[in-house]
């Protein structure tokens, strides 16, 4: 009877263990030519099951049955951690987060274009975590800031700064938003959404000006939210895909301070991009519809996964409790704070770069990205070396860190860009020249605002002196 429980125990726990590893790490990769989905792990369950009693007999026949109940009691209790550290994680996570309607929801009731609803649509080209714009598209309309949310126009405050942007935006047979044929081009730019021009038309961005200042064709790789790791992926798909007219000789990269180190680094595009399983198939308008999204929830919220995809940061953006009014604009709630300043005027800010601009050193060195970044640039400089090509890494800031202190009552920022100064450190080592454009951005930051009032990027100022740095310290 004893022997019988110890095998049933080793069983039961082993399909646990497999069934949270198999969950967090292995669902929605693939495997060859083989996709990880719930079915393929379901069909795993009995091979698992039977290896694990049959392994636990064997144990058992040997005398190690107080070895066998040890490890699976450590292991039980292992994973029930794990579990209990996922949610506790999760909770800490969603008391950050400023309550809000949903975004989808607000779209439903709102009849404005809000952030990114205007641009064309992004899509993963591959299986590789990196995405471009939808081939072919061409949009005209105004949208809001990003840091724009329906409920603010109930206040007047607000209502003044909340502003639409009117854009024009093309993309071409390759998805990216140029007019100039990329063979006509050797001067390529490779970044996320101040390289792409956002909130400005494509000849009022700083590529537009600098293409014409320069009188030389300029391709541009910019795709908005996208990380360094993302970037690299586009370089390399232009590369491979494009290797007769991707002639490129110089490559000005973008590298933001506000995100850049944050956003995604996962190799992999997203599971939920493949096509469904048998189960997803089988189950679609049932009653069990709604089972399928329980393993998804069980991956997203583990610290094991977000790990991985380096997605884990205890640095979460949290309201300034001595200034929280803020945050409670004429009565309405904003999850960015209000700040005025006498030369300046009043914007709105993002708490989490509010923080990042206070941060230490060791935010950025111990980072879970920072060696993900590493070999990022790395990679780079291997594709440059491989290619023949130049690269030039240029540094922006956040608009905490430029305009901040100059905003009355702003929390105080540390005395060094570390996330900046780290980058420069880097790129030298590869070999790469850099610009950092906060030093040249300073004699700015007390009398003209380079950013929008309502979004965290370049106004079409800060695109013209943008435009201006790049070219008198990269092009004299």
């Amino acid at each position: 009877m004893k022997d019988t429980f110890v095998r049933k125990v080793a069983t039961i726990t082993a399909l646990l263990v497999w069934l949270y590893l198999a969950l967090v790490l292995l669902l929605g990769t693939s495997v060859g030519w083989v996709y990880i989905g719930l079915d393929v792990i379901a069909i795993s369950l009995p091979v698992v099951g039977g290896v694990a009693y049959f392994a636990a007999r064997f144990g058992v026949a040997r005398g190690l049955r107080g070895t066998i109940l040890r490890l699976s009691v450590a292991s039980f209790v292992s994973v029930s951690c794990l579990l209990a550290a996922d949610v506790a994680y999760s909770f800490f996570l969603n008391s950050q987060d400023v309550d809000e309607p949903a975004w989808n929801d607000r779209r439903l009731f709102d009849p404005t274009l809000t952030v990114g609803e205007l641009y064309p649509p992004r899509y993963f080209p591959t299986d590789k975590n990196f995405r471009i714009l939808k081939p072919g598209v061409s949009v005209r309309g105004s949208h809001r800031g990003e840091y724009y949310q329906p409920e603010l126009l109930k206040s007047p405050t607000l209502t003044s700064i909340l502003a639409e942007y009117p854009v024009t935006c093309t993309t071409d047979d390759h998805g990216f938003r140029n007019r100039t044929p990329m063979g006509e081009a050797d001067l390529f730019v490779l970044g996320d959404s101040f390289a792409f021009g956002w909130a400005v038309d494509a000849e009022d961005s700083w590529v537009g000006r600098l293409e014409r200042s320069l009188g030389r064709p300029i391709y541009n790789l910019g795709i908005p939210g996208s990380s360094p790791k993302q970037e690299l992926g586009v370089l390399k798909y232009v590369l491979e895909s494009n290797a007769d007219s991707a002639g490129i000789r110089q490559l000005l990269w973008l590298i933001y301070e506000g995100n850049d180190l944050d956003d995604s680094y996962a190799e992999r595009a997203p599971a939920r991009v493949e096509a469904p399983g048998v189960w997803q198939r089988l189950s679609k308008g049932t009653v069990l519809d709604g089972v399928q999204t329980i393993p998804w929830h069980v991956q997203g919220q583990s610290i094991l996964h977000r790990l991985l995809a380096g997605e884990l940061t205890l640095q979460q953006p949290a309201l300034d409790a001595s200034s929280a009014e803020r945050y409670l604009i004429d009565g309405v709630r904003s999850s960015t704070a209000l700040f005025q300043s006498p030369t300046l005027g009043p914007r709105l800010f993002f708490p989490g770069f509010i923080e990042q601009a206070a941060a230490p050193a060791s935010f950025v060195l111990e980072h879970p990205n920072r060696p993900r970044l590493d070999a990022v640039f790395a990679e780079v400089a291997r594709l440059s070396d491989e290619r023949s090509f130049e690269v030039v890494v240029v540094i922006v800031p956040t608009a905490a860190r430029l305009h901040g202190p100059f905003y009355q009552g702003f929390p105080p920022i540390s005395d060094q860009p570390h996330f900046a100064n780290y980058v420069t450190a880097l790129s030298t080592r590869m070999g790469f020249q850099t610009l950092d454009l906060l030093p040249f951005f300073a004699p700015y930051a007390n009398r003209e605002l380079l950013y929008l009032r309502d979004d965290e990027h370049w106004n079409a100022r800060g695109n013209a002196v943008a435009a201006e740095i790049i070219q008198r310290e990269i092009f004299p």
